[in-house]
């Protein structure tokens, strides 16, 4: 590919061919698809919930589902929805202590970075998402959306 600026005037620069990546790109791991994710309890599948990729993605209910990966990179951002019928997860890396998050918005969010971490040199991690069963204080879904992880190298 090659590229040129052009200002208000119409005046163009030369064309520029553009350098390619030689950096790793991110994995995104769909949680339609599984690829690697361990499942444990009832995820059922949500549909025609544009524009969440193919308009798929994984909801659980029940306190105790749960999602697992294993995997190498510096960081990660797991991809949900947010909604009305929102309800709580809980989210555990490696040995840390866990956190709590919320899917409950008065609004429909698709494709929400529920969480996000980075660590200052890439290594293996294992990351856990689990339905709690229970609804925000804000609403009375308990519904938990898994649309996908993305790992940066």
């Amino acid at each position: 590919y090659s590229v040129r600026a052009v200002d208000g005037a119409g005046n163009a620069s030369a064309w520029t061919a553009t350098q390619a990546r030689t950096a790793p790109r991110r994995q995104v791991v769909r949680a339609m698809n599984g690829d690697g994710m361990r499942f444990t309890g009832t995820w059922r599948p949500e549909s025609d919930l544009d524009p969440v990729g193919d308009g798929t993605l994984l909801c659980a209910t029940a306190a105790g589902a749960s999602a697992a990966l294993t995997f190498t990179g510096q960081g990660l951002v797991i991809h949900s929805r947010l909604g009305d019928q929102g309800g709580l997860a809980r989210i555990a890396i490696d040995d840390e202590e866990p956190i709590v998050v919320s899917c409950y918005s008065a609004d429909e969010i698709p494709q929400w970075p529920l969480f996000e971490r980075q660590w200052e040199a890439p290594g293996e991690h294992h990351v856990r998402i689990e339905c709690l069963g229970q609804a925000d204080a804000r609403g009375a879904g308990r519904k938990v959306w898994l649309d996908a992880v993305a790992v940066h190298p």
